[in-house]
């Protein structure tokens, strides 16, 4: 795998540098709704696919539904409770939000309508 957009490779940078260093909510908050965070998550799975059916030979790749995993769901409702700027947003923006937030998983509309 390699990347090439200037932007993946940013938010990648930001991400390894929170990961390392970070304990700033503002800069958690933003790499969880970054679109170019989800785009690499999705592409290292992707990568790693042969890899993980050597151990588990049904592996997909697919993440599912993010209603499957409570305890992510749980983390993206204290992220936006820490948003300083959430009830500024429209309805539709808050949808964009949160279904970024929960990509590459797949997100049910009550469940994105029980966060507005």
């Amino acid at each position: 795998m390699k990347i090439e957009d200037n932007s993946e490779l940013i938010a990648l940078q930001k991400a390894l540098n929170f990961i390392k260093f970070g304990e700033d909510q503002e800069d958690k908050i933003m790499l969880c709704g970054s679109p170019h965070i989800s785009k690499l998550l999705q592409q290292v799975t992707n990568a790693l696919i042969e890899h993980y059916r050597k151990y588990v030979p049904t592996f997909s790749g697919e993440w599912g539904n993010i209603e499957e995993a409570p305890h992510i769901l749980h983390q993206i409702k204290k992220n936006i409770d820490n948003m300083d700027n959430w009830n500024n947003n429209t309805n539709d923006m808050k949808k964009k939000i949160i279904i970024e937030f929960c990509s590459p998983y797949s997100i049910k509309e009550e469940t994105i309508n029980s966060f507005l």
